[in-house]
């Protein structure tokens, strides 16, 4: 029997060990400032039926938008912003429904500030874009639809004990969506037509993936445990 327990025991240990490494929950709403100065996602036409897209700041500053709704409080009121331009190309209308295709360059990122001059920074790309209209003239628009995973390589530029830095501590990987709307031009295509830029604020999330959590890591811990079980009572029923 107490060969029975120190086996399960090896086996409970390099199981459990990993739990207290997982990532911890992260979910963010982005939130771009709006106003007659305030930040904004632009679309402009480009030749061959595409769209450049730029996230641009508060005039005055280096941001885009302002943290909410985080699951870590320490990380709401913070500011941030999303570097780089998007190419939005191969736009397909289907039914109403409006697919397209956004290319992203290693450079372009999604950075937050910790308000003391340092930053959390992690590389973006969106995988796609889609516009749906609910119903008579409103229309929703989505880049990263379906939630995929778009950001990776999570850095941090001050001190490893900072707020900031644990709070993003673990975090490898994750995704990033933005929502927007416009009464007109009304659809990918209608914008990628029109002569001038088109703009709007936005709303967003910003959302981790999970590595494997201590439910997961317990119950193969007790399935190996099970195992040792069976093997005992097979000896003693010898």
């Amino acid at each position: 029997m107490k060969l029975a327990f120190f086996l399960l025991g090896v086996v409970l240990m390099p199981l459990v060990l990993p739990a207290s490494a997982a990532a911890q929950s992260l979910f963010l709403d982005l939130e771009s400032f709006g106003g007659t100065n305030g930040s904004y996602i632009v679309f402009t036409p480009e030749a061959g039926n595409t769209l450049s897209v730029t996230f641009q700041p508060v005039t005055g500053t280096s941001e885009d938008f302002a943290l909410s709704g985080a699951s870590i409080p320490n990380l709401n009121s913070l500011t941030g912003s999303i570097t780089g331009s998007f190419t939005v190309s191969n736009i397909v209308n289907t039914g109403g429904l409006e697919t397209a295709t956004v290319t992203s360059s290693p450079s372009d990122s999604l950075v937050i500030s910790d308000g003391q001059g340092d930053t959390e920074t992690a590389h973006l790309w969106w995988n796609s874009t889609y516009t749906y209209m609910n119903s008579g003239s409103i229309y929703t628009f989505q880049m990263n639809a379906g939630s995929a995973e778009n950001l990776s390589n999570f850095t941090y530029s001050g001190a490893a004990n900072s707020v900031l830095a644990q709070d993003f501590a673990g975090i490898t990987a994750g995704n990033a969506l933005v929502n927007f709307s416009f009464a007109s031009p009304d659809s990918l295509s209608a914008i990628a037509a029109s002569s001038s830029p088109t703009t709007d604020s936005f709303a967003g999330q910003v959302t981790a993936i999970p590595e494997p959590g201590t439910y997961g890591v317990i119950v193969a811990a007790l399935a190996g445990g099970a195992v040792l079980w069976a093997r005992r009572r097979g000896a003693v029923g010898c």
